[in-house]
Parts: structure tokens; C-alpha cells; sequence
């Protein structure tokens, strides 16, 4: 009580008044006799492993058991300096102490003041062979248990870009893909809400992507001090919805009208950076090529130009026959050309089959028309409605309701199909 915490257990008898004050009304309080708490106290001491560099202890360690059997005993790190901590990650912990690198990941916050300060020292010992597939675990455990420590701060983010580039680089293909996928999986919604003095404002970031480049709509910059970077957007955000509009497929120039013309926004935004450097790779090399490259398609010289060959100013008199013959260019013709191009090459083509119908006798169709009918009912109006009502229509279709769907009755549902020549059945 009061002023014995720090000092060493002792038998002595101590009398004390105090009062104990929480911050919570659900604390729970443990009492321990003083005999117990000395003998603790000096079994610890004797079991503790102290570590010192230049006279100064960074380090204590104490010697337990792993296990429950007592045959497994190692030293497990108790407290140290938040230097030998970070230093001790890649100090083969996973051998004697399994739990280690989990423990400092939940708890580095209480003595580091940025996760930078490990992130650094992470990049920095990837680069030595031996590291390397020490760090990419600790990442990739990083990654998956505590990911909220990436998705708000931007300095993190550029570390996981830093770090995708150095195992693309050293050619970790199945280390990249599982970063990707624990990182797809882990990333959570996020509203940021902004508001706009006027339709003519300009926005605090930039955006990149589109459906006509075939991805959705990322944040590509933000403006450092703005309304944005306190909202909490930051650059590799896709964009999912603008006040209540999707924007997973949308056009650029539609995503920006829609930007201009409200003065108050609602983004739903998720943590997408992988996506969004695949984004950065295709408009390099679209910048690189200078426009989007088309095929070339070329046939024998006498029958028509080809598209290198055709001169861009050439035109072509209307009386003509090659006009004519232009003109004539329909979709029947277009097969017909195709078909016979085909007939001197060395693929086949398949006769023409005559109409016939494609019953659907996979039992599951039917279980998905019950979940559409009550899907129906429920009306949502966006993605995430849509989620949440497909949720509770597939978890309210009973087991009575699916009992006619089963197996047992496949060999009267294929009769029927027989019967009706393919034609819809009673089934």
C-alpha cells in the first residue's frame, strides 16, 4: 500500500492505512499474504538472469518453466531498455521464449513513442541474409494481429510500401502474396467526413485510378495540415462510396463531378495499398508508352490496307468500288471472312448445334432462388445493406425449407428433365 510499492519484500510486520482508488468501476483486486509475497519475490530474484553493457543492466531475464512438464526451461525477458527490446526481436526469441515477439507487438506502445522506431530497424535488417526471413515473420505477424497500427499512420504505410519493394526485389513471391492477402483481409472500413466552404473549393488531395483504367477510385495525394490529413485520409485509401454512392466502379471524371458538386462529404475509404501500387506500375508504363497501345491487325496486301500501311489522309472517291465494297462490310459478311480465314489455318471449327436447352440441376440454384426471394423482401439500398440482409436471409432459411433440396430425390428431379425434353419442371 501507498508507499511500499518498489521496496522489497520483507517479513517484517508492517501496519498501513491507505486508500485505494481505480479508474474503472469493474476492478478486481487481489490480496496476497506477506509470506507468500516474500517468497515470490525471492524466487524471482534468484532465478534472474541480469544482461549489462558498458556497467549499464539493459536487460533481465528470468529462468522459468516453458512448459507444464518442467522439462522445457529458458530465460524469458521481464523488463529492459526499449534499445535492447527492439534489438532482442531478431535474437532468435522463437526458440526459447515462443511468445516473445507477440508480446512486444502488443505492448511496444507503453515505451516507444513512434512504431517508426522499429519499423526502421526492420528495413535496416532485412538487408542482412541472415535476418531476413526473421523480419519478413515479424511483419507479416505485425501485419495480421495488429493492423490498425498501419491503417492510421502514414508513415507506416509508406513502411509497408517500402517493404513490399524490398521482397519484390529479393524475389519472395509467397511472402508478398501472403502480405497482400493478410493485408486485404485486415484493412477495415473507415467514414471520414469533410466538408467544402463552396462547390468551387478546391479538394485537399488528388485522386487516381478509374473504370477506364479498370480500377477503382484511390487517394493518390493529400495536402500535409488539411481537414483531410486530420480526418484521417491518407494517400492508398480506396475510395468504396461518396455519400452513400458506390465508387467501386466508376469512371474518373464521374468521381470528380460528383467531388465538385458537394460541399459536404461522407467517403467510406479502405487501406488498399498494394492495389493502388499496381495502379502506379500501369500509369508508368502507360506514361512510358506515351498513350495506350492497340493491336495491329494486317491481312494480305491486294485486299485491303492494313492500319500501318493506310495513309491517315487518304479518302476514297464515293462512286468507287472500293466504297462499294466498304459499304458492304456487314456483320454476316465480317463472320463469313473470319470463318473462311479460319478454315486455312490449323484451327477447327465446330458445326452449328441445333437449339437446345441447359436445365440447371445443381441443388444449391434453387437454395440461392429462397435467398433471392427473401433478399427481395428486404430491399438495401447499398453494398453494405446488401451484406448485412444476405447475412440474415441465408441464416433464416430453415432446415424444413431445404429438405426437399437434398440429393435423395436427384434420380426423380433427372426423370422429370427427360420428361420435359429440358424444358422447366416441376422442379
Amino acid at each position: 500500500m501507498g508507499n511500499s510499492f518498489g521496496i522489497s519484500a520483507s517479513l517484517v510486520k508492517q501496519c498501513m492505512n491507505g486508500e485505494v482508488r481505480t479508474k474503472g468501476d469493474d476492478c478486481q483486486l487481489v490480496c496476497i499474504a506477506q509470506e507468500d509475497y516474500w517468497r515470490i519475490f525471492n524466487h524471482v530474484e534468484k532465478n534472474m538472469h541480469k544482461v549489462e553493457e558498458e556497467g549499464e543492466i539493459v536487460m533481465v531475464k528470468e529462468h522459468r518453466e516453458l512448459d507444464r512438464s518442467g522439462t522445457c526451461k529458458g530465460h524469458i525477458v521481464i523488463r529492459g531498455t526499449p534499445e535492447r527490446l527492439i534489438m532482442h526481436l531478431v535474437e532468435e526469441p522463437l526458440v526459447v521464449d515462443p511468445t516473445y515477439i507477440e508480446d512486444f507487438l502488443l505492448t511496444y506502445r507503453t515505451f516507444l513513442s513512434s512504431p517508426m522506431q522499429v519499423g526502421n530497424k526492420l528495413l535496416e535488417w532485412f538487408k542482412v541474409d541472415n535476418l531476413r526471413d526473421t523480419v519478413t515473420r515479424i511483419v507479416l505477424l505485425w501485419v495480421n494481429n495488429h493492423f490498425n497500427d498501419f491503417e492510421g499512420n502514414p508513415s507506416m504505410t509508406q513502411f509497408l510500401e517500402d517493404f513490399e519493394k524490398l521482397l519484390d526485389e529479393a524475389k519472395m513471391n509467397g511472402h508478398l502474396r501472403l502480405l497482400n492477402m493478410a493485408s486485404a483481409a485486415k484493412a477495415k472500413l473507415r467514414q471520414v467526413m469533410l466538408q467544402k466552404a463552396n462547390r468551387d473549393s478546391t479538394l485537399p488531395f488528388s485522386l487516381l485510378g478509374g473504370s477506364e483504367r479498370g480500377f477503382g477510385i484511390f487517394i493518390d495525394n493529400v495536402n500535409e495540415d488539411s481537414k483531410a490529413t486530420e480526418a484521417g485520409l491518407k494517400r492508398g485509401d480506396q475510395i468504396i462510396e461518396i455519400n452513400g454512392q458506390n465508387f467501386e466502379n466508376i469512371s474518373y471524371s464521374k468521381a470528380m463531378d460528383i467531388l465538385r458538386n458537394n460541399t459536404h462529404l461522407s467517403l467510406t475509404v479502405k487501406t488498399n495499398i498494394f492495389v493502388f501500387k499496381e495502379l502506379q506500375n500501369c500509369v508508368r508504363q502507360d506514361k512510358k508508352n506515351g498513350a495506350p497501345q492497340f493491336p495491329k491487325f494486317h491481312e494480305k496486301k491486294g485486299n485491303r490496307f492494313s492500319i500501318a500501311e493506310l495513309p491517315g489522309d487518304m479518302e476514297l472517291p464515293t462512286g468507287s468500288k472500293s466504297h462499294k465494297k466498304m459499304k458492304a462490310h456487314t456483320v454476316s459478311a465480317g463472320r463469313n471472312r473470319i470463318r473462311k480465314m479460319l478454315e486455312k489455318t490449323r484451327f477447327s471449327i465446330l458445326p452449328p448445334k441445333p437449339f437446345s436447352q441447359s436445365p440447371d440441376l445443381n441443388t444449391i440454384e434453387h437454395a440461392f432462388h429462397l435467398l433471392k426471394k427473401r433478399l427481395k423482401a428486404e430491399r438495401p439500398t447499398n453494398k453494405q445493406q446488401l451484406k448485412v440482409a444476405a447475412v440474415k436471409a441465408w441464416q433464416s432459411i430453415s432446415r424444413e425449407a431445404t429438405q426437399n433440396l437434398s440429393f435423395e430425390n436427384m434420380g426423380s428431379r433427372l426423370q422429370a428433365v427427360i420428361d420435359c425434353k429440358g424444358f422447366s419442371s416441376k422442379y
